[in-house]
């Protein structure tokens, strides 16, 4: 339940644009159960907007690597 908070929140985060935050919780959420592609994407934005270049890249291609 936990998890799911972490990335709902997160998800609101982004879509604030509270980049930091959103990076932050979608981070943890990830650490603790794969996220799906959308969020995945999401989480490589805000670690790009954060200057965290090598999570961004890192996010980004296991984004990518869903059909």
């Amino acid at each position: 339940m936990a998890n799911e908070q972490n990335l709902e929140r997160g998800r609101t985060s982004f879509a604030q644009k509270a980049w930091a935050e959103a990076y932050r919780l979608l981070d943890i959420a990830d650490r603790r159960g794969a996220l799906a592609a959308e969020d995945l994407e999401r989480l490589a934005a805000a670690a790009s907007l954060t200057g965290r270049d090598e999570e961004s890249e890192t996010a980004g291609t296991r984004a990518s690597v869903f059909p």
